[in-house]
């Protein structure tokens, strides 16, 4: 038993190991697409050149490309840290919409078998739940919204 113990931590050691060494491909310097994303129309890509980085913005399929600066270097986070926040709003009202209809076909579900289910403290919960649904879809809207007026705030500042 304990050949069978120590073999079994050998192995894994042994597999630790050699998925963090390094060979000659793996520290090179990486040239080309570092991150991209898009959403809801406006896009972006950040390469890595041999001497610089550039960076690929767009909207509705007009791309501009320049190289990075430090005059917009802040700016063109920004883009990309809003890009990926609209994803993540618009996933977040996607997900309160379906809470919200499944909460209101197990509202129906529970109004058609026995009434007394609602009345006896049912429609309390229900309530909650449907509140709470739309309570937080409305602020993922309202701060989509916001983060979309952002990204077209800078994207014009960052194409003109």
């Amino acid at each position: 038993m304990k050949k069978i113990t120590i073999l079994l931590v050998f192995v894994c050691f042994s597999f630790l190991f050699s998925a963090c060494s390094q060979n000659g491909e793996e520290t090179k310097e990486y040239i080309g697409v570092i991150v991209e994303g898009s959403s809801l129309g406006y896009e972006y890509s950040f390469i890595r050149e041999p001497n610089s980085f550039i960076w690929k913005i767009g909207y509705n399929g007009e791309v501009t490309t320049f190289e990075e600066t430090t005059d917009k270097k802040d700016e063109l986070g920004e883009f990309m840290y809003n890009v990926n926040e609209s994803t993540s709003h618009l996933t977040n009202i996607i997900i309160q919409v379906i809470y919200l209809s499944i909460v209101a076909g197990i509202t129906i579900f529970l109004y058609r078998k026995s009434r007394k289910t609602l009345k006896d403290g049912g429609a309390v919960v229900i309530i909650l739940a449907g509140s709470y649904a739309f309570y937080t879809g409305f602020n993922a809207a309202i701060d989509l919204f916001s983060t979309l007026h952002e990204l077209e705030n800078l994207y014009y500042f960052l194409t003109s």
